[in-house]
């Protein structure tokens, strides 16, 4: 079951950027060849349907202005294009490793990925599938490239072990000098907002006016705290924080967890029962409370031992793997059709 849900989200995320992206634009025939990798031909459909994801990842990450970005002397399109190649360089390659390893997909994978592109291409617009070119055998065939590439990784790591030196050195270089990375603290707080949530989710600053007057506020409440009042009801009162407000502004965290580092320190620096200064962060002004210092247990010292010794073993899987794909790419033969390949363009 479990497999099945991981191709399914596969096939999702790869077909969701043809729904949100505009479309590459080459006044070329789409089935036209656009890079031979030994001897496998590349038809310019295939290009474009990888360079729209690549546009997708791209705007998701730095929204639609990303590209009127300079990355070191190249355009951003530049270099969108040099990743299209590249993923695309690396599913022959490895697709072409398969079959000399004699690696398949199995009859239920190869079923789910039939039903489920069928079913994808069904919901696609006929503009977007004219545009880009795409057949129905062609979408199944670039899935069952990139599952295949994961065939190769698994089957070219599937033995390596690091030395239990440099993974027992990982580990204790992983917090650095850090002698308590597990240490847990479980804090109540108050913020008064100097910054708000849009839909989007970002942080927008609330005017000067507003500001002034949330320090102000905040600065009265500290000395309510500090004078020994209720610090629940003050949360209850006071605080803007929709995360924590209804739990009498608790949480609980280990200086590694996703909170602002101005808020973790302070934290961290209390006493039991202590109470912060003012912690000014992007949100706003907070006023914490340490309710208790939570030690390990040697279970979680264990697990924890045992997920970053993980960790480092699949980055030197990768790390091994990425050097073997470097020899199999430099025996390929790599033909690119220049001129064709000029004339595409990101659709903005």
């Amino acid at each position: 079951m479990k497999k099945k849900n991981n191709i399914k989200k596969f096939l999702s995320t790869v077909l969701l950027s043809l729904f949100v992206i505009g479309l590459v634009g080459c006044k070329k025939s789409e089935s036209q060849t656009l890079m031979k990798i030994n001897g496998d031909s590349v038809s310019l459909s295939e290009v474009k349907f990888y360079l729209a994801q690549v546009q997708s990842d791209f705007e998701r990450q730095g929204g639609s202005d990303i590209w009127e970005t300079d990355f070191g002397g190249q355009t951003a399109e530049e270099v969108a294009k040099e990743r299209t190649l590249d993923s695309l360089i690396w599913l022959k390659i490895l697709k072409n490793k398969a079959a000399e390893m004699g690696l398949t997909l199995t009859t239920e994978e190869e079923e789910l990925i039939k039903n489920q592109s069928e079913q994808i291409f069904t919901q696609m617009d006929q503009e977007t599938i004219q545009q880009l070119g795409l057949t129905k055998p062609m979408l199944e065939n670039m899935f069952k490239e990139s599952m295949l590439s994961e065939r190769v990784y698994l089957e070219v790591t599937k033995d390596f072990e690091p030395e239990e030196t440099e993974s027992e050195e990982f580990y204790q270089s992983f917090y650095g000098e850090d002698p308590d990375p597990l240490r847990k603290v479980r804090v109540r707080h108050i913020l008064l907002q100097t910054h708000e949530l849009d839909e989007n989710y970002n942080l927008i600053p609330l005017s000067e006016e507003k500001q002034e007057k949330a320090k102000e506020k905040a600065e009265e409440v500290l000395k309510k705290a500090k004078s020994g009042e209720d610090f629940v009801k003050l949360v209850e009162e006071y605080s803007e924080d929709p995360g924590s407000k209804d739990t009498g502004g608790e949480y609980t965290f280990t200086k590694y967890d996703s909170f602002e580092p101005a808020f973790v320190e302070a934290a961290f620096a209390l006493q039991p029962g202590g109470i912060s200064e003012l912690v000014p962060t992007s949100y706003g002004y907070h006023i914490i409370k340490l309710e208790e210092q939570i030690e390990p247990t040697k279970e979680e010292i264990d697990q924890n031992k045992e997920q970053i010794k993980e960790y480092y073993k699949e980055m030197k899987k990768q790390e091994v793997f990425q050097g073997q794909y470097e020899e199999w790419k430099k025996q390929a033969d790599i033909e690119l059709d220049e001129k064709l390949w000029g004339q595409v363009h990101i659709g903005k």
